[in-house]
């Protein structure tokens, strides 16, 4: 249910003073945002990822002028065109994720309109959503029929592009997806010559180079939390992932997630989209 007015009125006003508390310390949120984050802007059409275009890419009808990208960078900060250099957004997780799971039931595949919807009506300003499957069962459909996936997609920016809602799309959410998807263990990451890696680019440029002149895109993010379950000493915490969703039956110490392996992702994935 919508909040009611007051309640409203209050959830804006504690919005506002935190994104002034924000603006005091800059220095340390871009610090950590470097450290924690692979997210690279998508700013004046500069962001396209480097090769030609899939036979399923297609530039969205109708194309937007770079001005109307919101973000900028200056002098190392994110700037919006009015000046400001903070907002506060919204997780949407699974709000694209649900068209590719099976397991949605029919009435709630195409919700996320409604959703979008509500977010416009209160005003938030941009969401950080699955910009894949979670599970690898659920990049199939990307793996078998491209086109099909990314005509998914363009309904999901479409419509925050109709709603004035602001996308960051996170590619490569669930640190086990990709690899398990190409029958790799979670290590690969970290190489340059794996089958995942080569899944990681193909799929950026496909991501980037289709949706970059976007007016919905504010930025591009590589993984969800990864380094939160790296290098752990007496835990593989991929242990418990497995004989689900196209999961492996059983999991080994190539499968210990380790920061250097993310590491090495985020660079290359940082600068894909850059390039």
């Amino acid at each position: 249910p919508a909040p009611d007015r007051p309640g409203l009125a209050r959830l804006r006003a504690a919005a506002r003073a935190l994104l002034a508390a924000v603006a005091t310390a800059t220095a340390v949120a871009h610090a950590t945002a470097a450290a924690v984050l692979a997210l690279a802007l998508a700013v004046g059409g500069t962001t396209s990822a480097r090769g030609a275009a899939s036979a399923t890419q297609a530039q969205l009808d109708p194309a937007p002028t770079p001005a109307s990208v919101p973000l900028r960078v200056a002098e190392g900060r994110l700037v919006f065109a009015d000046g400001r250099s903070a907002a506060i957004g919204l997780n949407y997780f699974d709000g694209f994720r649900r068209l590719l799971d099976a397991g949605t039931p029919a009435d709630r595949r195409f919700d996320y309109r409604e959703g979008f919807r509500v977010l416009a009506r209160h005003e938030i300003p941009f969401v950080r959503f699955a910009a894949c499957g979670f599970y690898p069962d659920e990049m199939h459909l990307y793996r078998d029929d491209p086109a099909a996936h990314f005509a998914l997609m363009d309904g999901f920016v479409r419509e925050a592009e109709k709603r004035g809602v602001g996308l960051v799309p996170c590619l490569f959410w669930a640190f086990n997806a990709v690899p398990d998807l190409v029958g790799e263990p979670i290590q690969a990451w970290g190489d340059p010559a794996s089958r995942t890696r080569d899944t990681m680019r193909r799929y950026t440029r496909d991501v980037v180079t289709r949706y970059r002149a976007s007016p919905a895109i504010w930025a591009w993010e590589f993984g969800n939390e990864y380094l939160l379950e790296a290098d752990l000493p007496n835990l593989n915490s991929a242990d418990h992932w497995v004989r689900v969703h196209g999961m492996p039956d059983k999991r080994t110490d190539a499968d210990r997630l380790r920061a250097a392996d993310a590491i090495s992702a985020y660079r290359e994935f940082a600068e894909l989209v850059r390039s």
